[in-house]
């Protein structure tokens, strides 16, 4: 099976340009040459065509022993740290969909693959996508967990959401899914007033979705202007605002040097509102 895998997989990815099909095809043969990998199965936009010029690539894998995947995630790294257009690098561990989940980012942060691990136990406890396409599945496990409905606990942490949802922030500006924006745009300011009241010592009692009843115990008046009205221009400003409030937060410079380059991307749709 593994022999027609990666014919399969070119076909799948004619949708994508040059530079990116070479960046799938590194990962990909990489994946399908590792004895310890399973099977792999396509998911996301592009296995269901609902892609578009903005999408990325969603891969899952199947692991051969139990306990793996941290292991996996560490080989992939050194493979995406020698693509010269490999920009910066996410992981969430646990996350539904996609067990544990390492996001790769190329291009600087225009182009994204998605690869998420999974043990057999994990993979058994997990709901995958029906739509999915099998490259390969040597014991059969993929096609077996497809109609599994168990979804487990996200616990990526507030620094990693608050870049993550702004990103996705970003992406929805340049579709126009203005909806789209302000739901990212709300998820990553949960996730900003989460590490506020981490880093002040108060007690969460749900991670990243502090502000149900939060207005009732704590000032939020300082993310004011994180609240957009309507339209690109509000929300492009809002997401500058947000990101300016991470400015007092102890934040991992790989983090804050990552929502730097955000802030240029948000102030680019502001310019093109202005014209």
């Amino acid at each position: 099976m593994k022999e027609k895998a990666l014919a399969k997989f070119e076909e799948i990815i004619t949708c994508f340009n040059d530079s990116q099909k070479g960046i799938l095809l590194n990962i990909i043969s990489s994946l399908i040459a590792n004895p310890n990998i399973d099977g792999i199965m396509i998911g996301g936009s592009v296995a269901d065509s609902t892609n578009d010029e903005f999408s990325d690539l969603d891969i899952k894998v199947a692991t051969v022993t139990e306990n793996s995947e941290e292991v996996e995630i560490e080989r992939i790294m050194v493979l995406a740290k020698s693509i010269p257009t490999f920009t910066e690098y996410s992981i969430a561990f646990r996350l539904p969909f996609f067990g544990d989940l390492i996001t790769l980012f190329f291009e600087n942060l225009e182009f994204s693959v998605d690869i998420g691990f999974f043990s057999p136990n994990r993979l058994r406890n997990t709901q995958l996508e029906p739509y999915g396409i099998i490259l390969f599945d040597d014991s059969g496990s993929l096609s077996i967990n497809r109609d599994n409905i168990h979804i487990s606990t996200l616990t990526r942490s507030y620094e990693e959401e608050i870049w993550i949802s702004l990103m996705k922030v970003n992406k929805a500006l340049l579709r126009g899914n203005l909806w789209r924006a302000h739901e990212y745009l709300a998820r990553s300011r949960r996730a900003t007033l989460g590490l506020t009241l981490k880093q002040l010592g108060r007690k969460i009692r749900y991670e990243g979705r502090e502000d149900h009843n939060i207005e009732k115990t704590y000032d939020t008046s300082h993310f004011s202007k994180t609240w957009p009205s309507n339209g690109l221009h509000s929300l492009s400003a809002s997401s500058i605002a947000l990101i300016e409030l991470t400015y007092s937060l102890d934040i991992p410079p790989r983090i804050q040097k990552t929502l730097d380059s955000l802030v240029n991307k948000f102030r680019y749709h502001l310019s093109c509102t202005n014209h």
